[in-house]
């Protein structure tokens, strides 16, 4: 911002001291803090309509491997932002009932199974504790006998390590993030799939937004795209790293069974209907079924569009131009 802005804005950090993470929303809508991290599944109902696409990541392993080249998450990050910002009326009502402006968007890398035990094929999912957080993936751990526990993120590394959780659903690099490499000996790379991208990576307090004059909230913007891109493609590249490591410290990593795989591909056609069930029982999501065809057609544009992005540099100008650049800062958020 600082930067954008010729030195016009600017801010402070208070990293996990000001609010914590369940605390980042009414912070935000009360003015404890100008802006803010909100991962959106901690309050269901009050970003219903985001979360509910956000829960649709799975229909990424229904896309070809070679279509995605190894650049699905920077593809789901990009449509996320682009139907939140620009197709999406409702997720932006939900985010100014909460007093709040939708700035950037932040994704993790693929999910992938992080366990103390091996599991390859749909048998040995049976009775297997997970941690996860989604209906999509609690439906999925159903489908093939396991057991969800919910817990906070801050809690997996302990339940790990007391038998009180076999596995999580989790990024790779939270191996590094959370000390999970200690309590986790097997990582099944290429399940549930899926990303994490449900999180308003730059939330700003409304009041705070319209106090800035044009260019303010313009330089935001594109500080927003900047994160956007530098978030996706750093989760990619750590997830890879973090892995490298795991291997040679004797972690075991796996692949699932081409029926598990073809199993939970089916599990998926047939979730996405359910999934539009499931919040419009639970939090009144009335146009499930079009936003989630809009939100689809978005995402298979993005599949092509980001194959051009060679560096985080050339997706934050991908994503600047194609999405924040679009959005009219003269009457957006106010």
């Amino acid at each position: 911002m600082n930067e954008y802005s010729s030195g016009k804005v600017s801010a402070k950090v208070f990293p996990l001291s000001l609010l914590s993470a369940a605390e980042a929303s009414p912070g935000i809508r009360d003015g404890i803090a100008d802006v803010g991290f909100v991962i959106m599944a901690y309050w269901p109902g009050s970003y219903a309509h985001s979360n509910m696409v956000n829960e649709s990541a799975m229909q990424m392993k229904l896309i070809s491997e070679n279509n995605l080249n190894g650049k699905g998450t920077f593809a789901f990050q990009g449509a996320m932002a682009e139907f939140i910002l620009h197709s999406c009326p409702e997720c932006l009502n939900e985010y100014q009932s909460q007093n709040q402006v939708y700035t950037a968007n932040v994704t993790t890398a693929n999910y992938a199974l992080l366990c103390n035990k091996k599991i390859t094929k749909p048998s040995e999912m049976n009775g297997t504790r997970v941690r996860a957080g989604g209906s999509h993936w609690a439906r999925w751990l159903k489908e093939f006998d396991a057991t969800q526990v919910n817990m906070t993120i801050n809690d997996i590394r302990e339940a790990l390590s007391q038998g009180v959780v076999d596995c999580t659903l989790a990024q790779p690099s939270e191996l590094r993030n959370l000390g999970l490499s200690e309590v986790v000996n097997h990582v099944t790379i290429d399940l549930p799939g899926g990303v994490y991208a449900g999180v308003g990576g730059a939330t700003f307090n409304r009041d705070t937004w319209r106090s800035l004059d044009v260019d303010q909230r313009k330089a935001i913007l594109k500080a927003g795209a900047f994160l956007t891109a530098e978030i996706a493609w750093q989760s990619e590249l750590q997830a890879r790293e973090v892995m490298e490591d795991f291997r040679k410290n004797d972690g075991q990593m796996h692949y699932a069974s081409e029926q598990f795989v073809k199993l939970t591909k089916e599990f998926i056609e047939d979730d996405m209907s359910e999934l539009v069930s499931y919040y419009e029982t639970k939090h009144g999501v009335k146009n499930g079924d079009a936003l989630l065809s809009d939100f689809t057609e978005i995402l298979r544009k993005w599949v092509d569009r980001v194959k051009e992005a060679d560096s985080s540099e050339e997706l934050s100008e991908i994503y600047w131009e194609e999405i924040f650049s679009k959005v009219d800062v003269s009457k957006y958020g106010l």
